[in-house]
């Protein structure tokens, strides 16, 4: 007697449906029987060649099956180059990905960068509502190897990158949206360079960096390259922003960054540039060159001070004009009220809480109205 073969003798469509079939008969096995199945089986798997996984013995092996290649990543542009590293826009997921040669160097900003968003969210939480702070771009993964991970294409950009650069990826600013752009064109740079400034306005990644410290020079009305383009004190208040109270935010901010998080805030920057849904808001970026320092009060008069000045158009200063002359008032104010409230907060009742102080006081010396004699 003939036992079960478990490969399926038959299978045919009926009423829609799928109808397989077992059979251990011995005309199954014959010559004759063998044939007509195969004669049956061929128009019916023609038809529905799609059902051959559900109607084969798992015996039998599965059909191979070729699948596209894969398309190749576009060659990317960066957004942002420096002499030792690149940023770039990726579009899945939307995020600004910083590439560097030096994996240490960009480690460092990477930790130091992820301990101030904690931070910051967390001091936003404590002190009062009267104290503003900006945005800070969420900050994802640190690849250590660039040519390993998944974000080995951006390698093909430039020669420049090397095969031991490291990358990390944050949350993309976005740059502001065309109507805006073409507002600011027409009402900032002179008519005579206006076309050429349209002209780039597709490809242009345009966010507009804070600088308190400085009216806008004459030549910025005949400059059209529109990226990463500065916005002076005089610039902000014309178009209504105001400039007191964002002295004031950047007092708070320094403040932090210097009592909380550790760092002498040179070289970051405040961004104006939309969110994810279109809002603008003003941003915290660039923690490349911060550096730690002692609580010690020459460190506090001379690295700290050193990194303001190397900033030097970034930060708010006396300028004596009768719109801007509350600007550094407003910066000092806030600088120390919030410095107050980070030592109170940590119960820190030694010697250093009259650091803020020589800080302040010494930046003043250079950055403030001057002292009658």
């Amino acid at each position: 007697m003939a036992t079960t073969n478990p490969i399926i003798c038959m299978a045919h469509l009926q009423g829609g449906g799928l109808i397989v079939s077992n059979s251990d008969d011995d005309s199954c096995n014959s010559a004759k029987g063998s044939a007509l199945h195969k004669k049956s089986l061929r128009p019916i798997l023609a038809r529905a060649g799609h059902i051959l996984k559900f109607i084969r013995s798992p015996e039998a092996p599965s059909p191979t099956t070729t699948q596209a290649p894969a398309k190749p990543h576009p060659t990317p542009k960066p957004i942002e180059t420096t002499t030792a590293s690149w940023i770039f826009a990726t579009r899945s997921p939307v995020a600004a990905v910083k590439v560097c040669n030096s994996k240490s160097i960009l480690e460092a900003e990477h930790n130091i960068h992820q301990k101030v968003e904690l931070e910051i969210l967390g001091v936003a939480k404590d002190v009062a509502s009267d104290i503003l702070l900006p945005f800070v771009p969420h900050c994802y993964d640190f690849h250590a190897d660039l040519a390993t991970s998944k974000l080995k294409h951006l390698q093909a950009s430039d020669d420049a990158i090397s095969p031991d650069s490291a990358a990390y990826a944050m949350e993309f600013i976005r740059p502001f949206h065309r109507d805006h752009l073409t507002y600011l064109i027409k009402r900032h740079l002179s008519c005579t360079i206006q076309d050429r400034a349209m002209a780039g306005i597709f490809d242009s990644h345009f966010v507009a960096k804070v600088c308190l410290g400085d009216v806008r020079p004459l030549s910025d009305r005949w400059q059209p390259d529109l990226y990463n383009r500065n916005a002076y004190v005089d610039q902000l208040q014309e178009e209504g922003v105001d400039v007191v109270g964002m002295s004031a935010m950047m007092g708070s901010t320094l403040a932090f960054l210097h009592w909380r998080c550790g760092v002498d805030a040179a070289g970051v920057r405040f961004v104006l540039g939309c969110e994810r849904k279109g809002h603008i808001r003003i941003w915290l970026t660039e923690f490349g060159v911060c550096r730690k320092f002692h609580y010690s009060a020459f460190d506090v008069t001379t690295q700290l001070v050193d990194a303001i000045m190397q900033s030097d158009c970034v930060w708010p200063r006396w300028i004596n004009l009768r719109s801007y002359r509350k600007l550094w008032c407003s910066f000092r104010k806030a600088y120390l009220i919030m410095s107050g409230r980070l030592y109170a907060d940590s119960g820190d009742e030694t010697e250093n809480r009259h650091l803020p102080s020589v800080f302040i006081d010494e930046l003043e010396k250079i950055r403030g109205p001057p002292r009658r004699l």
